[in-house]
């Protein structure tokens, strides 16, 4: 480019129509809608999820946390919208294809993470050990795999005792 051909566009330009409405005095407003295939923030679904936190070992950016209370027999799964990048990889890692989506929500704009939505939780019980009553797993991913097996969801032995029971004594 020539000093000559920049000098030109500039000239056109100031002379010309304004590219930009003063919005929002002037000009109607832009389409709130999203592109269909953009991705927003993600979300737990209570009703698909098995608490297996297959998404939180997967999450480049370490936004799920895998919360377990060894007392009260439940896990907790905690997404921190504000550290979730919208990259997908989560639903795609979701053992049951239901318990984690992409959502249409895209503000992750919060002054803290005790705020409505900052945050989007599930919590599942954990199933306890038939021989040693440690909790060791959530029980919805337990049946989701003996559904999965076609075997009978019965009484669960934590992998220690599994261990044990199948050592020649």
């Amino acid at each position: 480019m020539t000093m000559t051909s920049v000098l030109r566009d500039a000239l056109r330009a100031l002379a010309g129509r304004a590219a930009t409405t003063a919005f929002p005095q002037g000009g109607a407003a832009p389409d709130p809608a999203p592109a269909r295939r953009s991705r927003g923030l993600a979300a737990f679904a209570a009703d698909g999820c098995v608490a297996c936190a297959a998404c939180a070992r997967v999450c480049p950016a370490g936004a799920i946390a895998v919360r377990d209370d060894a007392r009260a027999l439940r896990r907790r799964l905690v997404l921190d919208r504000g550290r979730c990048v919208s990259c997908g990889t989560c639903e795609r890692a979701c053992i049951t294809g239901r318990g984690i989506a992409l959502s249409r929500d895209f503000d992750a704009a919060r002054t803290g993470p005790d705020q409505p939505g900052a945050t989007s939780a599930v919590e599942k019980p954990l199933a306890s050990c038939r021989d040693c009553g440690a909790a060791f797993a959530p029980a919805a991913h337990l049946a989701w795999i003996a559904g999965r097996a076609g075997a009978p969801a019965g009484a669960a032995v934590c992998p220690a005792c599994r261990r044990s029971a199948a050592t020649p004594k």
